[in-house]
């Protein structure tokens, strides 16, 4: 559904756009709509209480207004000065680190022709206890009744996976509210029994009963079978890392975040675990498919190291399934130059798609190796529809080396049982500089120059990392002699690329890959 642009202010009226804590935020950052102005009533008759929640004190000094209306509404500024409307407040939720609008959720299930109205709402406290739950009318005279079951598939062929409710449940009635809305409190908890669902396979071997368990652990419920993907039952980032974890210390292997979207289920991840403990290494692949559906040419994104594959993930999920994305990352062989790796990383892009026109980009120092990969691919005679740099690539000097290189051999001496203890601080900042994807990138591109690309690049960075581009926009703008088009997105460096931002950037990377289709 296509945001609203709701115009600007009319004359004698102040809008502000502010965070929970009514800071204003930045232009094209969310936030909630507060009005003044000479039209502002004192607030509403008789209703104290909602007077004191609706109608508050102006937090702005230097403007000379009395209060201010807290409107509910979620909108952000444009560059132009226009709003544009996200929705109610009320209506949006986060869950699993995304912003769910449930109108959304709910215009999709009437679509189904046998759905004739249909509400979503959250249910649950916590982190791992939120669901969302939909409720819904069936359309009178149907030739039969509806299943969830049913319903699940058709919303996922639409929506990403995290917008797919936990239950759908069938109702009588809506209950309304004194005013004739659907009154979201008195909906009953989901009957779980009562949700029509495949039958979930028991795990079978030792290995897949042990790793249920630790799903069971970490996720705090069951509901997943042995063929089961983990990231459709619902697993986020850091549960990802921690679930990690846990493997790693109960089988005493190494388990990367790309084996997890390789081997996604209790089944595929019990096959792996059980040929690594009899000998037979699974190698550690170059290309990682993120998904490999839909007819449009395919994206293939480098990336830092070996930690970026949820967040890619969740890009994916928001770019839909139009298009296939593919990961590239290192392998557990050391390039000498960059020139070598790009070489490797163009020979089995050319295994999925042996001749272009090919959608390059990569991620902060990866784009450094997809503008390398589009540079040699032009050089052979091949086209290339768009190059994207997602995030401008630091220039990585001798020292910044240097001392990476002191981290990784310090931080193990600091904390040698880091690897023994379960999910904690100590082991992330201990895998963070222990990534030898991220070594290995940043060894190659240490010194590299880059020569004229007889193309254009695309640049998206976050808003509030802007002061990279100032080094970055000189030298990068020589090299591309096709021109060098920058798109500011909502966020920083790092967090645009994950919830709540990626949904933003991917909106617009979905809109440059689709002109670049355009014959």
């Amino acid at each position: 559904m296509d945001n609203l642009h709701i115009g600007k202010p009319i004359d004698n009226t102040s809008v502000f756009i502010c965070d929970k804590y009514l800071n204003p935020v930045p232009i094209g950052a969310a936030g909630e709509i507060f009005i003044g102005g000479v039209g502002l009533s004192k607030g509403y008759i008789n209703k104290p209480d909602l007077t004191k929640e609706k109608f508050i004190a102006n937090p702005f000094k230097e403007i000379p207004l009395a209060h201010l209306y807290r409107t509910g509404d979620f909108a952000r500024w444009l560059p132009d000065g226009n709003i544009e409307f996200l929705g109610r407040m009320d209506n949006q939720v986060k869950i699993r680190g995304y912003r769910v609008e449930l109108q959304e959720i709910e215009a999709t299930l009437v679509k189904h022709p046998g759905v004739k109205e249909a509400a979503v709402i959250m249910k649950g406290e916590g982190l791992q206890d939120k669901q969302l739950v939909a409720y819904f009318l069936e359309t009178e005279g149907g030739s039969k009744q509806i299943e969830s079951s049913e319903l699940k598939i058709f919303l996922k062929k639409v929506l990403p996976k995290y917008m797919v409710p936990t239950f759908i449940c069938r109702i009588k009635e809506f209950s309304l509210t004194p005013n004739g809305k659907i009154d979201r409190n008195a909906f009953p908890d989901p009957d779980i029994a009562s949700q029509s669902k495949p039958d979930r396979q028991k795990p079978e071997t030792n290995t897949e009963k042990i790793l249920l368990i630790i799903w069971e652990t970490v996720i705090g419920r069951e509901e997943i079978g042995r063929e089961d993907d983990f990231f459709e039952a619902g697993m986020d980032s850091l549960q990802t890392i921690q679930f990690i974890s846990n493997i790693e210390e109960k089988f005493k292997i190494q388990i990367l975040p790309t084996e997890l979207f390789e081997k996604g289920t209790i089944k595929e991840l019990g096959e792996y675990i059980d040929r690594e403990n009899k000998g037979r290494k699974d190698s550690l692949r170059t290309v990682v498919k993120i998904q490999d559906k839909g007819p449009r040419p395919p994206f293939f994104c480098v990336t830092v190291g070996y930690g970026d594959m949820v967040a890619f993930k969740g890009l994916s999920d928001h770019l839909g399934l139009e298009r296939p994305f593919f990961a590239l990352q290192p392998t557990d062989t050391e390039a000498v130059s960059i020139r070598d790796l790009a070489e490797t990383y163009i020979s089995k892009t050319r295994e999925i798609q042996p001749k272009g026109p090919y959608n390059l980009g990569g991620y902060s120092v990866g784009g450094i190796l997809a503008f390398e990969m589009a540079r040699q691919l032009r050089s052979d005679g091949e086209e290339i529809n768009s190059l994207i740099m997602l995030g401008a690539p630091t220039n990585y000097n001798l020292l910044g080396h240097k001392i990476h290189s002191f981290l990784m051999k310090i931080i193990p001496k600091l904390f040698p049982k880091a690897h023994e203890t379960r999910y904690d601080i100590v082991r992330i900042i201990r895998s963070l500089f222990s990534d030898q994807g991220l070594r290995i990138h940043l060894q190659c591109v240490l010194g590299y120059e880059p020569e004229p690309y007889q193309g254009e690049i695309t640049l998206l960075e976050g808003r509030w990392a802007s002061t990279r581009l100032l080094p970055w926009k000189k030298k990068w703008s020589n090299a591309a002699k096709g021109g060098l088009k920058i798109h500011l997105m909502p966020g920083n460096h790092d967090s645009f690329i994950r919830p709540p931002y990626v949904r933003d950037l991917a909106k617009y990377l979905k809109s440059c890959l689709e002109n670049s289709d355009k014959p």
